[in-house]
């Protein structure tokens, strides 16, 4: 028992031991941003074979890697980052994986490879536009801009520079916001865009002055004499600059002029013809300097112009050589160089379409599935919408189909009546009036076997096609008994259709309506000789012949006023009985 105890007391030991690290990850996590220092104090005294788990490995594995940049120890193994990469290059969050192939094109640029250091950025961009970490983001498209800067492609470089400070800014961090501002206007200069680079220079002074960082105040300073060395073209303006600068010194730096900037003193008294100090500056620069670069070759030239202006043609030919075989070295190392970095350009071009393409190809496919299952709902929805849409017309028609027949029913006996009543008015007034009534006759007679159609047919369907069937018959009819039936209603009503149609201008539907009223036949009655089986058709008729005859806002009766038009035909003519009237009259 005792040791079984024991043994079950050393598992919790070493249960605990193994998760003891894991509070100290937290808080250098916590400690990285704005106190990298205490953050890799932390994680030095955990013993990396104490973390156990993948997962906890390549947390420590970045956060690491992450300490030793942030306190500018460069590391050129990969042996801790990739740990951390090869783990979130698979899953973690988009900030997780944006961290770790960031760091490890980090290391990658730290042991010169620039090939593999850009085939890690690209992804870490990726993965970071994905998140709101605009930190993460600024690190990273300073990262790709200092690549772009390293191969000479200044307009790209400019592009993440862009973008870097855009999100330092928003960040609020002003070192990063300065860092960045500096190296933009670094750039600006080499494009010989001093315009931009002078506006750079000074948001950069800026940032240092609220940072009362004397160093990089003194530091934009330099690059700004430099830029206006390019701009000066007279004596005076050396002498002031020049003198700026040496206040400059004396209120922030001692009195004392850092030596990396002789040569621009030099180059300020060569502008004002000063030989004598101008040679002291730049040869004390040149004897400090470690290496002969395209930036201070030049110097070498200036050194043989003013020798050669005091006709001391010996030191004159021999800084002359040395420009040449400086300058030589310089343009053989450039051209090769130029090779190498335009190879690493579209190296790194061709790359970042590579992981566009992947990324994009993932996006598309998720979209594609996401578009198939909205369109298959909307297809759906749109078929269903359909069906019923279809289905209510289709019992919304029949339903009118229905109370059409059963108007016709009920003024079947009427019109039957007035049809007796017309036939005795018109008996042999004319060829017409023969023809109507013969028309109207059939007319009736069909009006029965519409009533028939509703009494035998059962289904929905079959009424609605032998409905159908008989409207498309009967219509043909309809034309040639409008034409009569205006006709007849001239001849036996002193041309009331043709006087009023002259007056307001009717349409032949519009005169037929009016002559049926003539007529004596109401608006029901009309609807059923004519087929209207929709009742707004024939309100519509109405409507357009009350506007025509000025009736529009009257109370009073369109079928009246046109039978009072019909007894009186002065109305017609003269208009003499206004719709004041008429309503007065009721």
């Amino acid at each position: 028992m005792i040791h079984k105890n024991l043994f079950i007391l050393s598992l919790l030991f070493l249960a605990a031991c193994g998760t003891a690290y894991r509070p100290d990850l937290n808080k250098a996590e916590a400690l990285m941003i704005d106190h990298p220092d205490s953050s890799l104090n932390i994680l030095e005294k955990i013993r990396i074979e104490r973390v156990r788990g993948r997962k906890n490995k390549a947390k420590y594995a970045l956060l690491y890697s992450q300490a030793l940049d942030k306190n500018y120890i460069d590391v050129e193994s990969d042996s801790i980052i990739r740990v951390a990469r090869d783990y979130y290059a698979h899953r973690g969050s988009n900030e997780e994986r944006a961290q770790a192939f960031y760091y490890y094109g980090i290391v990658a640029n730290n042991a010169g490879d620039i090939d593999e250091a850009m085939k890690a950025f690209i992804p870490a961009r990726i993965y970071a536009e994905k998140t709101d970490n605009e930190y993460v983001k600024g690190l990273i498209y300073s990262a790709i801009g200092n690549l772009y800067y390293d191969q000479n492609s200044l307009a790209e470089a400019i592009e993440q520079f862009d973008k870097a400070e855009e999100s330092f800014i928003k960040t609020g961090r002003l070192m990063n916001q300065f860092l960045i501002t500096y190296k933009k206007a670094a750039t600006y200069r080499l494009l010989e865009q001093y315009d931009s680079t002078l506006h750079c220079l000074q948001r950069a002074k800026n940032i240092a002055t609220i940072l009362n960082d004397t160093l990089q105040i003194i530091n934009v300073a330099s690059l700004y004499y430099s830029v206006q060395l390019n701009m000066i073209d007279n004596i005076d303006s050396a002498k002031i600059h020049k003198q700026n600068l040496f206040n400059m010194y004396k209120e922030l730096n001692h009195n004392l002029i850092p030596v990396e900037h002789y040569h621009i003193i030099g180059k300020l008294y060569f502008k004002e013809s000063n030989i004598d100090s101008m040679r002291y500056y730049i040869g004390r620069y040149l004897k400090h300097v470690k290496s002969i670069t395209a930036d201070n070759v030049g110097l070498y030239s200036m050194l043989s112009l003013s020798e050669e202006s005091n006709r001391d043609y010996q030191n004159a030919l021999k800084y002359k050589k040395l420009y040449c075989q400086h300058n030589d070295s310089i343009v053989a190392i450039q051209t090769e160089n130029r090779i190498e970095k335009l190879e690493q350009k579209y190296k790194a071009q061709y790359l970042q379409r590579s992981c566009e393409i992947l990324e994009a190809k993932h996006k598309l496919q998720k979209v594609s599935n996401s578009l198939i299952m909205i369109l298959t709902t909307i297809i759906g929805g749109v078929v269903l919408f359909l069906y019923r849409y279809i289905m209510m017309r289709n019992n919304q028609k029949i339903e009118e189909y229905r109370l059409y027949i059963e108007d016709v029913d009920s003024n079947y006996d009427n019109l039957t009546l007035k049809y007796k009543h017309l036939k005795e008015l018109a008996a042999s007034q004319c060829e017409t009036a023969d023809k109507l009534l013969q028309l109207l006759g059939r007319r009736i007679d069909s009006l029965k076997k519409l009533c028939d159609i509703l009494i035998t047919s059962v289904l929905p369907h079959k009424f609605k096609e032998r409905f159908k069937e008989y409207i498309n018959l009967e219509n043909k009819d309809n034309k040639a008994m409008a034409e009569d039936m205006i006709t007849l209603a001239n001849i036996m009503y002193n041309n009331t259709i043709a006087r009023i149609d002259a007056k307001y201008g009717l349409t032949d539907h519009e005169k037929t309506f009016c002559a049926c009223v003539i007529l004596d036949f109401s608006k029901e009655e009309i609807r059923v000789l004519f087929n209207h089986t929709n009742i707004a058709s024939i309100y519509n008729t109405r409507c357009k012949i009350r506007d025509k005859f000025g009736m529009k806002g009257s109370t009073s009766d369109l079928l009246k006023y046109i039978i009072a038009m019909r007894d009186n035909p002065e109305i017609a003519d003269d208009n003499q009985l206004s719709i004041s009237e008429l309503d007065a009259k009721g």
